[in-house]
């Protein structure tokens, strides 16, 4: 979400930023709507997460540091969401945790069906910057960088036929974490040829070659190809078609800081809502959205450490 990639362009792309707001909208919309429709459209965006988050992956000088940051950010909100959920399970009666059975899935998975992201971008995360420390380091491997990433990202989509049952019947959470693996080659094999080549061409070609696959699977009855072809498609209109809109830049930045907070608390708010009744395919969702949005907001404003680092 907010925050889970490192940008060091100098200047932002406001695009990307509202693509990330958007997205976490529908990953609000998807959670409280039980359409198939509905799931396509929250995995486009949990998609279109992994992508931002591996567009702004590069080397870092002081490892140790970026990964005690990685740490404060997404495994302390983790932790404390984890036990939050869980005991709102038990004071309902039910398990702790959100699933049963083997204990390291169960844990990874978390107490409540969105928190399983968490250490999967952590995971994810440092283990991308360790390995750009590595090729900087490695002639070699620096040389056949981007090779390695664009055929990963191929080779990850072209075989989903293969992996996605086998990963399905592995159950939570290897199911969701197999089906953001190529979106983190594809957007770490856009960002490389962003940094390493100035021939478009080799961008187009890669983008068309990525869509032609999406299009395959489509086609040929694997419904996750339509996922990754719209994520795709956004994505880089988002990276590449960047729009003059700085007048409101103060506005579409605190809105994108603020959807971590939002998908960390809107299971929440939807347990609030049922609880009091209130139902509505497309005014649950919207209501749950302004709800949580106002009280990050509001939280954001409190001079307490602790409140920052939870959200």
């Amino acid at each position: 979400m907010a925050n889970a990639g490192i940008q060091h362009s100098n200047s932002r792309n406001y695009t990307l930023e509202i693509l990330r707001i958007i997205s976490c909208f529908c990953i609000v919309f998807d959670h409280g709507n039980d359409a198939d429709w509905a799931q396509k459209i929250g995995d486009i965006s949990l998609i279109i997460f992994v992508l931002i988050s591996s567009l702004f992956l590069s080397p870092e000088k002081n490892y140790s540091s970026f990964f005690s940051k990685r740490v404060t950010r997404l495994l302390i909100p983790w932790l404390f969401w984890f036990i939050v959920y869980g005991l709102l399970h038990v004071v309902n009666g039910k398990s702790f945790l959100f699933i049963t059975g083997n204990t390291l899935s169960a844990i990874l998975n978390g107490t409540r069906m969105h928190l399983w992201y968490l250490p999967f971008v952590f995971i994810i995360s440092t283990t991308m910057v360790f390995y750009y420390n590595f090729v900087v380091q490695s002639s070699i491997l620096k040389k056949y960088n981007l090779n390695f990433f664009i055929s990963s990202s191929v080779v990850f989509l072209i075989s989903m036929p293969l992996w996605r049952p086998w990963s399905l019947d592995l159950g939570a959470p290897w199911g969701s974490w197999f089906l953001a693996f190529p979106a983190v080659f594809t957007g770490a094999a856009i960002a490389q040829l962003n940094d390493l080549s100035s021939d478009k061409w080799k961008i187009i070609l890669y983008v068309l070659m990525m869509i032609l696959i999406s299009t395959w699977l489509s086609l040929s009855g694997q419904w996750l190809g339509v996922p990754y072809l719209f994520a795709i498609l956004l994505f880089v209109s988002a990276v590449y078609l960047r729009f003059d809109i700085t007048r409101y830049s103060n506005i579409i930045i605190n809105l994108s800081s603020y959807t971590f907070g939002i998908y960390l608390i809107h299971p929440l708010i939807y347990s609030i809502e049922n609880t009091i009744g209130f139902t509505g395919n497309f005014v649950l969702p919207l209501t749950n959205y302004a709800v949580s949005l106002l009280i990050i907001m509001i939280a954001n404003k409190i001079p307490v450490s602790f409140i920052k680092k939870i959200i």
